[in-house]
């Protein structure tokens, strides 16, 4: 009996992990350059690891976990310095119900302008879309992203590059948005606050 149950555990996760998208990204970037005129070339060296893994819950894929971190390393031979940098890019787990999709976690975002906010954030978004009418609504924390990664511009902190992760300063945004979709003559009408 207890041989059965171990089968068909493994067959079933066997089955399940057809579904899985998972991969990575190994980068390396060296370049040789002049740091002072009359000197000699120096090496600088870039290497960066990407992982990701989205995992559906269901086979109509409306429960899913995505994931995705990054290692980097740095060497600046002309410093003689090294810098290793880790961050999680994106861990969001995203419910859909008919019309209605749930995010949490951490996840990109930009708003209508792409200008007053467009980046990762801790949070959660809310959308309902229908044919003639999409509503989101989002809340997003950033000051557990990686500064080596993020840009937030703030004068009253400084990087710290001898980290491996340096948080970001603290700020909250949270909006709604009103999206018509062909509302006249094909045109779109977009509101946001």
């Amino acid at each position: 009996m207890k041989k059965k149950i171990i089968a068909f555990v493994i067959a079933a996760s066997a089955f399940s992990l057809f579904a899985v998208d998972f991969g990575g990204v190994l980068t390396n970037n060296s370049t040789l350059k002049n740091a002072q005129e009359g000197s000699s070339l120096k090496l600088n060296q870039k290497n960066s690891l990407t992982l990701w893994l989205k995992l559906p819950f269901d086979q109509t894929n409306s429960k899913s976990l995505a994931v995705q971190g990054k290692y980097q390393f740095e060497g600046d031979f002309v410093q003689k310095q090294n810098y290793n940098a880790l961050n999680l890019d994106i861990f969001k787990f995203t419910l859909k119900k008919q019309n209605c999709t749930l995010t949490a976690g951490r996840f990109f975002y930009a708003d209508t302008s792409s200008l007053i906010y467009s980046q990762n954030g801790d949070g959660i978004k809310a959308d309902y879309v229908s044919p003639n009418f999409e509503l989101s609504a989002y809340a997003f924390y950033t000051g557990l992203l990686n500064s080596h990664f993020t840009t937030i511009l703030d004068f009253q902190k400084e990087q710290n590059k001898s980290k491996l992760y340096d948080l970001c300063p603290d700020y909250f945004t949270a909006g709604v948005k009103a999206v018509f979709p062909y509302l006249f003559c094909e045109q779109t009408l977009s509101a946001e606050c």
